[in-house]
């Protein structure tokens, strides 16, 4: 990972922390739906991002 990808990492970590987005990532994971209480709710920043899988 490059500077930036840790960068980015960790300020993601820091804006999605909380009880809020931990408890919509349980029923996510429960119902593989959106939870209604994130619908209209903008998290997109502008910023563009890409996923990567890193083997350890």
């Amino acid at each position: 990972m490059t500077q930036t990808d840790v960068r980015d990492w960790q300020q993601g970590l820091r804006r999605f922390a909380g009880k809020f987005y931990e408890d919509a990532f349980q029923q996510w994971k429960q119902t593989q739906v959106l939870p209604q209480n994130l619908i209209g709710v903008s998290t997109n920043s502008g910023n563009q991002f890409d996923t990567f899988l890193v083997n350890f």
